[in-house]
């Protein structure tokens, strides 16, 4: 508790996927996607399942600063929408379909050989339960921000 009223330890918010990629060290370049977008008030009060990539997962590609722009805040709506599954879903619910459809009914192909993939992108196993939705981790981009612009 010291350490917290000092600001050495972050508590994760777990009230709402999108406050939990905000507040987690883990994601914190996703977070701040979430956060510039027009979407992050609907991923905080709707029941969703937001798939998040890691901070690592950005080093490939660091155009995805050019979507916090202002002029690219259409492009970072719909990129950011690429990762919401309108639905609650566990992991385990999640590895069992071939596909889910994200916010725009764009699907999201899952594959099962080699590991769990969406789109390619390797899936974290397990997943964090908010209050109002939950998140699974990523590992890769499920998409390159570079092709939202």
């Amino acid at each position: 508790l010291r350490l917290r009223n000092l600001g050495k330890v972050k508590e994760e918010n777990p009230l709402s996927p999108s406050r939990y990629v905000t507040s987690t060290e883990r994601y914190t370049i996703f977070g701040s996607l979430v956060k510039a977008s027009s979407l992050s008030r609907s991923i905080h009060s709707q029941g969703v399942t937001l798939l998040c990539p890691k901070n690592q997962a950005f080093e490939a590609d660091s155009n995805w600063k050019t979507l916090l722009k202002e002029e690219n805040r259409e492009a970072l709506d719909a990129w950011v929408s690429r990762h919401v599954i309108p639905i609650v879903m566990r992991y385990e619910d999640f590895k069992t379909q071939e596909e889910h459809l994200d916010l725009n009914g764009n699907p999201i192909k899952v594959e099962t050989r080699g590991g769990i993939k969406a789109n390619g992108a390797r899936v974290r196993s397990g997943h964090v339960t908010t209050e109002n939705g939950t998140v699974i981790g990523l590992d890769d981009l499920l998409f390159n921000p570079s092709n939202a612009l």
